[in-house]
């Protein structure tokens, strides 16, 4: 499988969501961790020897909301509990944020700035989290706006460094990440570093 280049989009995706999944550990260990982080979402997984379908939170944010010099947008939905953590982050490199509408998912490859790319981590604490990125897919806004986004996706996606292949979808009402929020995660991620 090909890996997404190495971009401050993909940088965006996993610090966010490895600082997400490390709040999830210090909200007290209970199922459902901190449900106040965020929108909600509703996904389905198959063909995953790691995880499966989840309801959780949902946040957006640009590379601009994390202070980041280059240019980057991304969806992140996940489930936090005491025993595991579930991601699925959709996004591209533009700090442009999209309109409501239907937009190609694809492998990270393309270099258009309407090119979204997704991943798929599932983690239960242990040295190998579980990594699959985006194939082919469709990512549907139903509602765009500064502080909130409305839709549905999905997407076929192979396992990083694997022939594994696996399928998400599903739907997400996402907030746009606070300052408060993100510092809060930044905090939690420089704990940790």
């Amino acid at each position: 499988m090909r890996s997404p280049s190495t971009s401050l989009f993909a940088t965006l995706l996993i610090s966010l969501t490895l600082a997400i999944g490390s709040a999830g550990c210090d909200s007290g260990g209970s199922d459902g961790g901190d449900t106040s982080i965020g929108g909600s979402s509703d996904v389905t997984v198959s063909g995953v020897s790691s995880g499966g379908d989840f309801g959780g939170n949902a946040l957006f944010a640009t590379g601009e909301d994390l202070n980041q010099s280059d240019a980057a947008f991304a969806i992140v939905l996940f489930e936090i509990t005491s025993s595991d953590t579930t991601i699925v982050s959709i996004g591209r490199e533009s700090n442009q944020l999209p309109a409501s509408g239907e937009y190609d998912i694809g492998n990270g490859t393309a270099q258009q700035t309407d090119a979204f790319t997704a991943l798929y981590i599932y983690s239960a604490g242990g040295p190998d989290p579980y990594f699959a990125f985006s194939q082919s897919g469709t990512l549907s806004l139903t509602s765009a706006s500064d502080s909130k986004m409305t839709g549905s996706f999905n997407f076929n996606g192979a396992q990083l460094f694997s022939d594994q292949t696996m399928s998400a979808s599903g739907s997400f009402d996402a907030d746009r990440a606070t300052q408060q929020q993100i510092q809060n995660l930044d905090n939690i991620f420089d704990e940790i570093d």
